[in-house]
């Protein structure tokens, strides 16, 4: 037996691996009134779906409808939920050899991805979003914080000036000119009159409460605190954060 096969024998047996204990925590959390034999049972009998599916999508002899990919899309963002960002990417893997098309299970899995701290691999499938549906707004914001968090600013305003006409939405257009904003204030440029423009808009259009409590800003913080960034950026940053946040709150 060759190297390079027992290297795919371990590698499928750690998916697999990963993919139960991901189901046995789902069940953990979702059922605990199940007794532990019966989650290893279902746990296991949801495993050996998944390997029937892919034995029967490598031989070509199964053809798998779309219902069911996302219902395991929906198994995977329960995994996420509970915090098994490893499921997620187990599972989104599987269904994406199925489908590549669904733009759905490319952002689940950029989800779990930008949460274990793998922003690279997040920003390649969120390209991948915007190339099945470059109208989505969101999708470019976690881009542009992706290249801002890779410290790839100048990736991060080029994104912006070759889209920034898209947003409609006044959050999306907000967060646009606030990413800009980091970006020249990490680089240590002049900005006083970008951040004075910054200001007037975001008190014209602050952001709605709905976006400020959904928005994770926790990357952006994490990404000050870890990185060797002046304290007076650090500040500026924060305190932008702190306005956008406070505005969205009001009533």
């Amino acid at each position: 037996m060759s190297l390079s096969v027992v290297l795919t024998i371990v590698s499928a047996m750690s998916s697999f691996i990963t993919i139960f204990l991901g189901f046995m925590f789902i069940f953990e959390h979702r059922k605990p009134n199940w007794s532990l034999p019966r989650r290893i049972g279902v746990a296991g009998a949801c495993l050996l779906v998944l390997i029937a599916l892919s034995v029967g999508a490598v031989r070509s002899k199964v053809f798998v409808d779309k219902e069911r990919l996302i219902g395991l899309r929906e198994i995977a963002d329960s995994a996420y939920e509970v915090k098994d960002y490893g499921a997620t990417v187990k599972l989104m893997d599987w269904a994406i050899q199925y489908n590549d098309n669904e733009e759905s299970f490319y952002r689940s899995r950029a989800l779990a991805y930008k949460r274990m701290g793998e922003y690279r691999k997040d920003l390649e499938d969120r390209k991948k979003v915007f190339q099945l549906n470059p109208a989505r707004e969101l999708n470019h914001l976690a881009m542009i914080e992706d290249f801002v968090l890779l410290k790839e600013n100048r990736n991060a305003e080029a994104w912006i000036r070759e889209h920034e006409n898209l947003p409609k939405g006044p959050d999306e257009k907000t967060m646009f000119q606030f990413f800009d904003l980091v970006c020249t204030i990490l680089d240590g440029q002049e900005h006083s009159l970008q951040e004075k423009e910054f200001r007037t808009r975001i008190s014209q259009y602050p952001l709605t409460k709905r976006f400020v409590e959904k928005w994770d800003w926790q990357f952006i913080l994490t990404f000050l605190d870890q990185n060797p960034i002046s304290e007076q950026s650090k500040a500026a940053i924060r305190e932008l954060i702190q306005v956008m946040k406070d505005t969205g709150k009001a009533p």
